[in-house]
Formats: structure tokens, sequence, C-alpha cells
């Protein structure tokens, strides 16, 4: 705990976004996995509504029954008390594979974090014959048409790189400072530890998770109070013939917000989103099926 720092942990969080949530939430990796490691789940996205941004989550589906297990609705994912908790892509894959997820905050970050290291190893139970990274590189990476395909969030500028040899150390680099620290990022507000004793921090951290959540539901209330003061306010002070009018203004300012909710999804990453198309896998679009999922590296996924 004591190599943690809040200026590390914003550094650790670009590493991550672009290393873990980019490259695994991404519908072509997904699809690779669900091919080369076959289970009785398969991946499914969700978009999301203006609470949360328009962005994607992250489930999986049975196969035969069709039952959607969601990170969310099994408790295990709660932005409003874990702030920077986006790792829906991870909480997926964990059950895709099957894996048990711990209760404790730290420890089923590690079981993701393990998770991760089986696959590029191809140590992944039942699964030890897939060589991922050479698909990986024969796929995607070796496909000159793809060098503009991830975006580089660590300098804020242009595209990672593509080298198989630097691409999959960034991934492990980003998986070692996930373990040493970067834990913390997605715990409660998200800031280094207080406290030199692992418990007592977790104690800690359980307050600010209340906090977190009574903040935001004070926030709605209050919202939604001072909706209800101004609609009386405006009630009180018109006619009935002006009321027709209001609620004729109130439809039109309806239609606004819901074409503003449309055009604020994330317009910086147009062009990343038209680069996705099959194009980018055309070495080996003879072995595989395309899939009409969405490109979850076009928006934040939650």
């Amino acid at each position: 705990m004591n190599n943690c720092s809040n200026e590390k942990l914003e550094e650790f969080s670009k590493k991550h976004f672009t290393y873990i949530n980019q490259i695994f939430g991404d519908a072509t990796v997904r699809q690779i996995i669900e091919e080369e490691y076959p289970t009785t789940y398969e991946f499914a996205v969700e978009e999301t509504g203006a609470e949360f941004e328009h962005s994607f989550h992250h489930t999986v589906k049975d196969r035969e029954d069709d039952h959607v297990i969601c990170s969310v609705a099994e408790g295990y994912q709660n932005i409003y008390k874990n702030k920077n908790d986006t790792l829906c892509q991870s909480y997926s894959l964990l059950n895709y594979f099957d894996i048990d997820i711990p209760d404790d905050k730290k420890e089923r970050q590690m079981a993701m974090i393990q998770m991760y290291r089986d696959i590029l190893n191809g140590t992944m139970e039942n699964f030890e014959d897939v060589d991922f990274k050479k698909i990986i590189y024969d796929e995607i990476l070796s496909v000159k048409a793809n060098k503009s395909l991830w975006l580089n969030f660590v300098t804020n500028r242009g595209y990672i790189s593509m080298a198989k040899n630097k691409f999959f150390k960034n991934i492990e680099d980003t998986l070692d400072e996930w373990e040493e620290f970067g834990y913390w990022y997605f715990i409660g507000k998200g800031n280094c530890p207080k406290h030199d004793n692992y418990s007592s921090e977790m104690r800690s951290q359980d307050v600010l998770s209340r906090e977190l959540s009574r903040e935001r539901d004070e926030g709605y209330y209050m919202g939604v109070e001072d909706i209800n003061v101004r609609l009386a306010t405006r009630r009180s002070s018109k006619k009935s013939s002006s009321r027709k009018l209001s609620s004729k203004s109130r439809k039109s300012l309806s239609k606004s917000r819901k074409s503003l909710s449309k055009s604020r999804k994330s317009s910086s990453r147009k062009s990343l989103s038209k680069s996705r198309k099959s194009s980018s896998r055309k070495s080996s679009s003879k072995t595989r099926k395309s899939k009409s999922s969405p490109n979850s590296a076009s928006k934040r996924s939650i």
C-alpha cells in the first residue's frame, strides 16, 4: 500500500482503460475468445441510457436458456458505491469462464488479474492448448489496416503500438500495477488507502461507499423536489389556456433533450468506430464468421 499515490492511480487508470477495458471489451477480441474458448455462455452487450452516458455494459448469456448474468444485477458492480468500477468486461469474462467472484473487493480484482494472465500465458484451465498471443497477433496485430485500431489514452494522442512484444508487455505491466496498487482505483472513491492495515482501510472504504450512495440519493431527491417546486410555481402563475401551451413546450423540450442526449455520444472516437469494419480482419474472414455486435472501443464501458 505504501507504493500507492493518487498521481500513480490516475496514470494507472489510463493504462487500464487503454490495455484492459479497451482491448478485452473489443468486439473482435471477444469473438475470438468465444470461438477459441467455447463455454456454455456467450457474450452480450447493452447500450445504457443517459444516466451512464450511453456507454456499453457487458454481460454474458446462457446459450441454452438465454439467462443473462449481469455484474450489476448480481450485486458485484455498483458505481454509486465504487465510483470507478467500470470493470464489466472483466466481470463478464469471469462469468464466461465460470470463475468464482469473491465478495472481497480486492480479491475479486486479483481473480480478474489471474484470469488475464492465464489467457495470455496459455494456462487457462481446460484451454491450455490455446495460444492467445499468437491468435491475436495473426488476426489483429499483424494486419496493417489495424495500426489505428486502438487509441492511446495514456498519452492522450495517437494509437497504441501493435508491435507484438511491446503490445503484450504493456498489458502485462498494467496487470502488475493493478495487482500492486491499482486495485484501490476501483474501490470506494478511488483514492489511495489511509490505513496501514487492509481490514481497517476496507472498513473506512465501506463508510465512503455509503457516503457515495447517500450523496447520489440526496442529489436525486433534491432534483425531484426542485422540479416539483418549479412546476407548482408554474401552475399557480398561469391560466388554463397557458397550461396547454406549457404542455406543448415541455414536449418540445423533451424532444430537444433526446436530441441532445444522442449528440453527446462520444464523437471523439467516430473515426475509430469507422475503422473497425470487417476490413480489419481481412486475413481471417475466411475462417471466422463476422458478428454484428457493437464495437465497445467506440464508447466507455461500465
